[in-house]
């Protein structure tokens, strides 16, 4: 999907026996350079895999590198950003974001342990998710210590994402509802 010169693709879903891969491209079509998230944030460093939420109505599973909204009630000492990598005008960045199978959720905030006999529920539906800052509008960047390649940045937030099919059905491992957060829509 395009957004205000910043594309996203991505190849379908492709399953092989335990994996699943998701090859994507970010395309910067834009004048000025661009500031796109790729990596999430953990108490480790940037980590290469994305956010992972089943959602509901439909079902559907959302696999983001999207700045995680702070659920009510829980206090951050700082904003919680994954890290991002610097896209060229006229460059494309791509990857390939790789989940075991059935998938397991991984969410920004509170992930309890799964219960004994945890449902598993089949979607069709993945929704890939990231966003990017103009490099002119960021209120900072900076490299990320450990890898020159990312950045730390934030600014104003633009989405992209794409709708992918996946008519065979994709298993996925269903937490429950997390205590202290709106269960997925």
């Amino acid at each position: 999907m395009s957004n205000q010169g910043v594309v996203l693709t991505a190849v379908a879903p492709v399953l092989e026996g335990t994996r699943m891969r998701i090859q994507y491209r970010i395309y910067n079509r834009m004048t000025e350079p661009v500031f796109a998230f790729v990596r999430t944030m953990t108490r480790q460093g940037a980590d290469r895999d994305p956010y992972v939420v089943l959602r509901f109505d439909p079902d559907r599973l959302s696999v983001s590198y999207r700045k995680p909204s702070t659920p009510p009630g829980l206090l951050l000492m700082r904003e919680l950003l994954p890290f991002s990598t610097r896209i060229r005008p006229g460059a494309v960045f791509q990857d390939v974001v790789e989940l075991g199978v059935p998938v397991e959720e991984l969410r920004p905030f509170r992930n309890p342990p799964y219960p004994p006999d945890p449902r598993v529920v089949y979607v069709t539906r993945v929704d890939f998710e990231t966003q990017w800052i103009r490099q002119s509008e960021t209120y900072h960047s900076r490299p990320f210590g450990k890898d020159p390649s990312l950045f730390s940045a934030n600014g104003p937030l633009n989405d992209i994402d794409v709708a992918l099919e996946v008519p065979e059905g994709l298993p996925v491992l269903w937490r429950g509802e997390v205590p202290g957060l709106a269960p997925p829509t």
